[in-house]
């Protein structure tokens, strides 16, 4: 993961180097061809981008260190021609301002990567802790990373104690429409109804799952297709409407599922062969 991660930071450190040098360079083509173009200016631009990328690479404080580097020796360099030269007659703003600009802006660039470097750590802790998360926060079934792990158990259990095992899909075929009617908060309250009746006509030892958005998964341990068969005929009959609150109203809800349901065949280990099988039976459900 800590790999993951630091990979993912010096690509970051890459685009951000390349937008700036492609800056630098577009500038000196627009200065190339202004006559009289002056040249300190290029020169003191190169120091801001090359302090910008000092400081987001290596942090805020390598680059004003780099910085105070910088402002030691452009200021020597104005005090020389203002004093000693005399070159310089007349401290104007836009000699002293470089003085300013160069450690704030690396400062700034070393700031914005330390928010960046923290989105990072984030993403990273936040893609650890789904690793461990097998609930689906809504419904309260197994989500589908878990799901097709118990999966696997129970098609294994079943295969050395030779009992019948049966896998059941539900696919909410209008899922689409219905969050557009009735929006997330009111889906949400359908998806809710809907996880209490299919608790409602299972058994404990029944295990559910939640897919994705559309698809629900129930396996069904010691029973054959002909036992899921009067399952499925319950949970059509419950689904077919269902009543929900919906801000504030009451609703009677008619819903589209599609039930499949496949049986676990002699020999089968294939969790996913069972699964595409239910789903398959799922397209000949007229409902």
């Amino acid at each position: 993961m800590l790999e993951h991660k630091n990979k993912a930071i010096r690509k970051d450190y890459f685009f951000f180097a390349e937008i700036f040098l492609l800056w630098l360079v577009l500038l000196a083509i627009n200065m190339s061809t202004i006559p009289g173009a002056n040249l300190s200016t290029f020169v003191l631009m190169g120091c801001t981008v090359a302090a910008l990328l000092i400081g987001y690479i290596f942090g805020s404080m390598t680059g004003l260190i780099t910085s105070l580097v910088f402002v030691f020796v452009y200021g020597s360099y104005l005090i020389y021609n203002v004093l000693v030269s005399g070159s310089i007659t007349e401290l104007k703003v836009q000699y002293v301002v470089w003085l300013f600009v160069v450690p704030l802006g690396s400062y700034l660039a070393g700031q914005m990567s330390a928010y960046v470097t923290g989105l990072f750590w984030q993403l990273e802790r936040k893609s650890d802790l789904e690793e461990f998360i097998t609930i689906d926060a809504q419904t309260k079934f197994l989500n589908h990373k878990a799901f097709f792990a118990k999966l696997e158990e129970e098609m294994s259990r079943s295969r050395r104690f030779e009992q019948p095992l049966t896998l059941i899909i539900i696919v909410l075929v209008n899922e689409t429409e219905m969050r557009t009617v009735y929006g997330r908060d009111g889906m949400s309250q359908i998806t809710l109804e809907m996880a209490r009746v299919i608790e409602e006509h299972t058994r404990i030892i029944d295990v559910k799952g939640c897919i994705d958005e559309k698809t629900t998964a129930i396996i069904l341990p010691g029973t054959p297709g002909e036992g899921a068969a009067v399952v499925i005929e319950k949970l059509n009959n419950s689904l077919d409407r269902i009543s929900v609150n919906i801000n504030g109203k009451h609703k009677i809800i008619k819903l589209r599922v599609r039930l499949g349901k496949a049986e676990v065949r002699k020999g089968e280990d294939d969790i996913f062969a069972l699964y595409d099988r239910a789903v398959e039976e799922t397209k000949y459900d007229l409902g």
